[in-house]
């Protein structure tokens, strides 16, 4: 929601529910009533960060809530261009491991894929998920989180399925979403290896109008 203004709350009505955040480690209702919360464990938090320090990793690592964005340093200066791809524009807040074993952390954000890998006690896709995002980062979320999770989480609470939505996306972690709903696309952009998992692919790009075309091509739905 950080990209959309006033104006097009006034107009839409769309405040960001239903929504899914996070990789699908959070979802809301069209109420804003939280129907799914997956949160990094107390004891995750405390080891990650123990890791973290020991290897002095601290300026490329990113926690996120639903309220802000933390780091256990005050130098941010690795991670702007990565956060500012997400819409994230403010100085993540400096916190302790204390701080964040108490807050809800859904998504951490890592300069390089190795700060995950290399824990050998952590296995990926068992105690978290990792999707490469920009500028060589990565989102990790836990346990087994993706998006065609929440969406069925959404979809559930609907009484729909798969069968009964469209999806548009351009990263590796839309990928399960394609393969779960019954029309998917992926925009001209998207990332190498992501439109084989969609249903069709669109010339335009996710910002060239890829959104408008889709609304086109199913709805007939004009989006001047």
């Amino acid at each position: 929601m950080a990209v959309l203004d006033d104006e097009f709350v006034r107009s839409t009505g769309y405040r960001g529910y239903p929504g899914i955040y996070h990789n699908g480690a959070v979802v809301y209702d069209h109420n804003g009533v939280v129907l799914r919360m997956c949160k990094f464990s107390e004891v995750f938090i405390s080891e990650f960060c123990q890791y973290v320090i020991s290897r002095e990793l601290q300026r490329s690592v990113v926690f996120c809530d639903m309220e802000d964005t933390y780091m256990l340093c005050d130098d941010s200066s690795q991670m702007t261009n990565i956060l500012a791809d997400v819409d994230v524009y403010t100085l993540p807040t400096l916190v302790d491991t204390a701080d964040l074993a108490r807050k809800n952390i859904t998504l951490i954000i890592v300069g390089n894929g190795e700060i995950m890998t290399k824990q050998a006690h952590l296995q990926c896709n068992v105690d978290y998920v990792m999707k490469e995002g920009s500028f060589g980062a990565w989102d990790v979320t836990p346990c087994t989180v993706t998006k065609a999770e929440g969406l069925n989480v959404l979809l559930a609470n609907y009484n729909a399925t798969g069968s009964d939505c469209g999806f548009i996306g351009n990263g590796t972690n839309d990928i399960e979403a394609m393969r779960l709903c019954h029309i998917s696309f992926a925009v001209g952009n998207a990332e190498p290896g992501v439109k084989e998992h969609a249903k069709y692919t669109l010339h335009e790009t996710n910002n060239s109008g890829a959104f408008h075309k889709t609304m086109e091509l199913v709805y007939g739905v004009p989006c001047d």
